[in-house]
């Protein structure tokens, strides 16, 4: 609570008086009560109205598997007062693809030992970090378990050693030197999953904030388009698939170039909606596909 006047009263009661002006989450105003019970002053409550909202201090829910994602998002920058929490959507990718990147039974399985210990023994102030290593080291084990990684190849080393003629090998459900292709599309699936996620984000939240028509025209219209170009190149790719799959998803395909050509340009006048068009073309084929690529860099 910031103070933002005094002013000195001179009476039988009291030998100051002053005002405090703060913020308190809704949840505590029951235990403000409380703690304002015992003194002699008055107090009230109010939200903040939208001029204020940028002087919110921000407080985030978490729970258990949240929490430790809070020193991630402050590494940043806090969500809005009006704005989403993205600790939820974001923990899961973030601990999946920390893991996969790492990919170690072993690695992991210290991770996981060296954040406990540190946990149970050391009780830092803030374990926030701690918490995160354990979680990613439960995903870098599992991840080390499918790849069939124990300190890189130390066990089939090791064997070899006391018996030059073993081939004995880790168990593994794919490798990553052998499956790069399976890999690669894997990791290019888990991020587009992620970017589409983010879009779906802001369509929640445009809609709530009673703007439909942007999220319409600014993401459900690039969901068309992916939809149809996706049933398209399926139905002519795939050779049992039936003729008309190719067609439906033509269709689709030319609905969303239309969206976009009608709804993305509706702010723009005269020619600007021929430049703006392009640029929203550009932007969308060029922007999706290469955020998509970049997740490429989980194979490595």
């Amino acid at each position: 609570i910031r103070r933002q006047r005094q002013m000195c009263i001179r009476d039988r009661d009291t030998d100051c008086a002053f005002y405090l002006d703060g913020w308190v989450p809704a949840e505590e105003v029951e235990t403000l009560a409380q703690t304002l019970a015992p003194f002699v002053c008055a107090w009230e409550t109010a939200d903040p109205t939208e001029d204020e909202y940028d002087q919110v201090p921000v407080k985030l829910k978490n729970n258990w598997f949240t929490r430790p994602l809070n020193m991630v998002t402050e590494m940043y920058s806090l969500p809005a007062y009006d704005g989403i929490d993205p600790n939820p959507l974001m923990a899961p990718f973030f601990i999946l693809f920390f893991g996969m990147m790492l990919a170690d039974m072993g690695y992991g399985a210290v991770m996981v030992a060296g954040g406990l210990f540190a946990l149970r023994r050391i009780r830092p102030k803030d374990p926030a970090f701690m918490e995160l290593i354990v979680w990613c080291g439960v995903s870098t084990f599992l991840w080390g378990a499918l790849t069939g990684s124990f300190l890189g190849d130390l066990i089939p080393r090791l064997v070899t050693m006391l018996d030059p003629g073993s081939t004995f090998t880790m168990p593994a459900l794919f490798t990553p030197l052998d499956d790069i292709v399976m890999i690669m599309i894997g990791s290019l699936v888990l991020g587009a999953v992620q970017i589409l996620t983010g879009m779906t984000v802001s369509v929640v939240k445009k809609i709530r904030d009673g703007q439909g028509l942007d999220a319409l025209f600014d993401e459900v219209t690039w969901w068309v388009i992916l939809a149809g170009l996706g049933v398209m190149v399926c139905g002519m790719a795939l050779p049992s698939a039936p003729a008309v799959l190719a067609t439906a998803g033509q269709i689709v395909l030319v609905a969303g170039v239309l969206m976009l050509a009608l709804g993305g340009t509706r702010k723009a006048r005269g020619f600007g909606k021929v430049t703006c068009f392009v640029g929203l073309v550009y932007n969308g084929v060029t922007g999706f596909f290469s955020d998509t690529l970049s997740y490429i860099c989980l194979l490595y």
